[in-house]
């Protein structure tokens, strides 16, 4: 018993077994309590939400969809969040961001052209990607999605060993 709260009961009580069982029965709700009170603050943020992600997309007008796992409802939400205002190059960046986890240069050239340069590879919400830009960009623009990979210099570059220990996936989405 090394509770803060065995500061205020008096000793004696300690050698009475009904009493410990009673405040070990108490302290087990204090924490169930705790528990529950922690899970329900999760929620208010996308980041920590699960059960509450749901109130997020109706609260942004998305649609709810099953095959979604908890990142990629949070990046949509995030998109969802990021894209209120002016659609600029910022403003599309920042979109592109939630969904991919890593840096992003946008270019204009009479098209969008966003390319992933931190994360290499497709990025896994692609798809949801798309289709926030595609509500969000003026219509009649188009969008030009640029990937990186493991270029051959690079592949050089790699000790036999390392190159040995990866798939082809997994060589050509690796950053050195």
């Amino acid at each position: 018993m090394d509770n803060v709260m065995f500061d205020y009961i008096p000793s004696f009580f300690f050698h009475a077994e009904v009493f410990k069982m009673l405040l070990d029965s108490g302290l087990e709700q204090f924490d169930t309590v705790d528990d529950f009170i922690n899970d329900i603050i999760d929620q208010l943020y996308v980041d920590t939400a699960t059960w509450g992600l749901i109130f997020w997309e109706i609260d942004y007008g998305l649609e709810y969809n099953p095959e979604l796992v908890y990142e990629e409802r949070r990046s949509r939400i995030k998109a969802a969040i990021r894209g209120i205002g002016k659609v600029d190059r910022k403003l599309i960046a920042s979109v592109a961001l939630a969904y991919s986890n890593g840096e992003v240069v946008v270019t204009f050239n009479g098209k969008i052209n966003i390319k992933f340069i931190e994360v290499r590879g497709i990025p896994s919400a692609l798809g949801e990607l798309k289709k926030q830009l595609e509500e969000l960009k003026p219509s009649g623009l188009d969008i030009v999605y640029v990937f990186t990979y493991l270029t051959w210099n690079e592949l050089d570059l790699l000790s036999y060993e390392l190159q040995e220990s990866m798939t082809w996936d997994q060589l050509e989405v690796y950053k050195p």
